[in-house]
């Protein structure tokens, strides 16, 4: 016949043309669809074609899934990874549990790849397993684990994740922090409390999240943490407050009677960055402040509301 003729043609091409020739060949073999994924799956292990392979088998979809989940556990580890990669763009919940086994391999990327390929699916059976290769000794696949997880955005991830805010690289905290702003209310409790924690780092982290979150349960804590000792960690409450926005302009205003001068002073330029008209009358008892520096903030915010309005 002549697809199996085709096949033929287009495998003798990967076996012997430069890596141009058999990027075009193997995107040949995704059109043919479910015949190709034998030859696909062979032409994983080339590094030059492995991305072209893995379009392929993921345009092929749901015929390939077997196969590569066989594949998870090739000889070649970059097979494997390949595999991996394939599964997670196909998103077939098949692939769910041969991903949860490779999380145990004994290549590092193989592991990172098989986290990340369970993010994308997004199936819940994975939570328990990735929360558990947040420990992973391997820093990628502690960072895959943690954006795996905000992908899923189950909240049982929620307090596994705050804990993962202390990791010694910095590109695994970021991804705890996006992971804890994709699953969103659950974590602003959690998040409100690491703004105690003892860690300047990871309190800054959680006010930055609590911002993302955009929760008005966040407020009070955040006011609070007006008055932490490290400056940065005040900073980045200020800035969560104003993306929270509307929701915190109550309290702001409230905040303007605090007793210590830098919550008044505070409160009055995130009251002015919201813009809100109601803010308007209390920010201008503020102009009466014995503090001059909450007088300036409180004039400020004044200019900008009626800039805004």
């Amino acid at each position: 016949m002549k697809t199996e003729r085709d096949i033929e043609g287009l495998i003798k091409v990967l076996k012997g043309a430069d890596g141009s020739v058999r990027r075009a060949a193997i995107e040949a073999l995704g059109k043919i669809g479910d015949a190709a994924v034998e030859p696909l799956i062979g032409a994983l292990g080339n590094w030059d074609v492995r991305k072209a392979a893995i379009e392929a088998l993921g345009k092929i979809g749901d015929a390939a899934v077997e196969r590569l989940t066989q594949a998870l556990k090739d000889e070649d580890e970059y097979v494997r990874i390949a595999a991996a990669e394939a599964l997670g763009k196909i998103g077939d919940a098949r692939a769910v549990k041969p991903l949860i086994e490779v999380l145990k391999d004994e290549f590092q990327y193989v592991r990172e790849a098989a986290a990340k390929a369970l993010g994308e699916i997004g199936d819940a059976r994975a939570v328990k397993p990735l929360i558990e290769v947040l420990k992973d000794e391997s820093p990628f696949v502690r960072e895959a684990a943690a954006y795996g997880l905000g992908k899923i955005g189950d909240a049982g991830a929620v307090k596994p994740l705050i804990e993962v805010l202390k990791d010694e690289e910095e590109d695994v905290r970021q991804a705890a922090a996006y992971a804890l702003g994709k699953i969103g209310g659950a974590a602003v409790e959690p998040l409100n409390q690491a703004l105690k924690d003892e860690e300047a780092y990871v309190r800054i982290a959680a006010a930055c999240v609590l911002g993302k979150i955009g929760d008005a349960g966040a407020v009070e804590s955040l006011i609070q943490a007006w008055k932490d000792e490290e400056a940065k960690v005040r900073t980045a409450a200020a800035y969560a407050l104003r993306q929270i926005g509307d929701a915190a302009v109550e309290r702001l205003t409230q905040a303007l009677k605090d007793e210590e001068e830098d919550v008044r002073e505070a409160a009055a330029y995130v009251l002015g960055e919201i813009g809100d008209a109601g803010a308007v009358e209390p920010l201008t008892q503020a102009l009466k402040d014995e503090e001059a520096k909450v007088r300036v903030a409180a004039a400020y915010a004044l200019g900008k509301i009626r800039m805004q309005g």
